[in-house]
């Protein structure tokens, strides 16, 4: 029996410090940001319009970023782009987006995948997904 609780023991403590380690924040690296444009996919798990889908960042070795902003119509017209730009920076250990008067949380960035989050004044959380063209 003593046998039976001590590895019940050790499997709680390893899924314990299984679950902390999924809520240490990771740290991302800044070259996987630039060279080529993301683009716009999704919004709180909603798939954008193809129109909207268009939409893309696309972050310069300068620390300058691009955004192009298509905009889908009520009469299902597609208006854009929209060009802006702003200056760019990673924070908090490379795991925060700024740019623009927003900063983001990263909470993946592949080579393939961008997914930042925000959470609104009034707490409710934004989770936006950028992707690469194949």
């Amino acid at each position: 029996m003593k046998k039976n609780k001590s590895t019940i023991f050790i499997l709680l403590l390893l899924f314990n410090i299984s679950c902390q380690s999924d809520q240490i924040s990771k740290s991302f690296n800044a070259e996987d940001l630039k060279g080529e444009k993301w683009y716009f996919y999704s919004i709180n798990d909603g798939v954008a319009y193809p129109c909207v889908r268009q939409t893309n960042l696309l972050f310069l070795e300068d620390g300058s970023l691009e955004i192009e902003t298509f905009i889908h119509n009520k009469d299902y017209t597609c208006s854009g782009p929209i060009k802006s730009k702003a200056n760019w920076t990673l924070e908090n250990n490379n795991t925060a987006l700024r740019y623009g008067n927003e900063v983001y949380s990263l909470t993946q960035l592949t080579n393939m995948e961008l997914i930042k989050t925000i959470k609104s004044k009034e707490g409710k959380e934004y989770k936006w997904v950028y992707k690469r063209k194949e």
